[in-house]
């Protein structure tokens, strides 16, 4: 449902990748800050748009570095953005990012 909020659960290490490693703009990032954290774990509401959006800066960033650590805990994180969104449609979701190197848009 469109302008629907959903929650997404990501750890501080996780939010601080994306913070530090991606282009996100000021509006996820504003989203990003808002979230709630327990322990070390942060609540994101957002809408599902906003959710493709911030999986297109991560799986994006991902594709770019050189980095193989980097590269991986990006992938994980833009998997677990795939399967939430994922959930909400209840089909097989397919997040093209900008860059065509990305070979992880279908379940495996």
């Amino acid at each position: 449902m469109a302008g629907e909020l959903v929650k997404l659960t990501l750890t501080l290490a996780q939010v601080d990748l994306i913070t530090e490693h991606t282009f996100i703009g000021e509006n996820l990032l504003a989203i990003l800050y808002a979230a709630k954290v327990y322990d070390d774990e942060v609540r994101v509401r957002c809408t599902l748009d906003d959710l493709d959006q911030l999986s297109k800066h991560v799986v994006d960033e991902a594709n770019k570095t050189k980095d193989k650590k980097l590269q991986q805990k990006l992938y994980a994180i833009f998997e677990e953005i795939r399967v939430l969104v994922q959930s909400y449609y209840g089909v097989p979701l397919r997040i093209v990012a900008s860059n065509p190197s990305i070979k992880r848009t279908e379940p495996e």
